[in-house]
């Protein structure tokens, strides 16, 4: 009976995140630890958040026009080589 609870929350809770763009944490979790404990609670939202925010990232790759590339090079070169200059 939990899981149908648990499947009810994550629906509301989504449903909101998809209306306003956050929220699922700030929903999805109090609820939750209503009916488990805390270690299970919050690792079953991160799991969830971490699975929406890939499938967000699949369908807005397909849509923006960013270059992977130039974002490892910033994101990696650049800051390595920063990071060699405060050495």
């Amino acid at each position: 009976m939990d899981w149908i609870y648990l499947s009810i929350i994550t629906l509301l809770a989504a449903t909101l995140q998809s209306a306003t763009g956050f929220g699922f944490g700030l929903i999805a979790v109090p609820v939750f630890l209503l009916i488990l404990d805390s270690r299970e609670a919050i690792q079953m939202v991160m799991i969830v958040i971490l699975c929406m925010s890939f499938l967000d990232w699949i369908k807005l790759r397909g849509q923006a026009s960013i270059d992977l590339s130039e974002v490892v090079e910033y994101w990696v070169v650049d800051r390595v080589s920063i990071w060699h200059l405060h050495l």
